[in-house]
């Protein structure tokens, strides 16, 4: 199911000016309404995820491709919502995602956003029941120098 049919709340990204923390803001997010998967759902749940990538260059000697700027993928960040039970119930989400080191700062580099959505088609003691392939991700938005 591509991404724009499963999440249809309006999001917004904002980066912080020191460039450490992305914030992601789903206003009035109604779980019954702004959500879609294949099968009825219990339960819904985000992750935000902020990661750098580099550009890429040829080098002779080795004969390979070789990032720019290395080890960028070691600064990645995760953050996950808690599960959000199905109803018609509008509800403000907030998530952010913080790296320690302030991204953007070598040319050559880029910063890019996903958002993933994970549901839940069942519930175990009352408590969210996850199976393989229960969601989907997409990249939201992308920064560059």
């Amino acid at each position: 199911i591509p991404f724009s049919r499963i999440l249809r709340g309006n999001y917004k990204v904002n980066l912080s000016p020191d460039k450490k923390t992305v914030i992601l803001t789903i206003p009035g997010f109604i779980t019954s309404k702004h959500a879609h998967w294949k099968s009825n759902f219990y339960a819904v749940r985000f992750y935000l995820v902020v990661f750098q990538i580099s550009d890429m260059v040829w080098n002779p000697v080795t004969q390979k491709y070789e990032p720019v700027v290395s080890e960028l993928e070691l600064l990645s960040q995760c953050t996950v919502s808690e599960w959000m039970f199905r109803n018609s119930i509008p509800a403000d989400v907030i998530l952010q995602a913080s790296l320690e080191q302030a991204a953007l700062t070598s040319p050559g580099t880029t910063l890019a956003v996903a958002l993933g959505v994970e549901f839940s088609i069942s519930a175990f003691r009352g408590q969210p029941n996850v199976k393989p392939e229960s969601g989907s991700a997409s990249i939201i938005a992308y920064y560059t120098i």
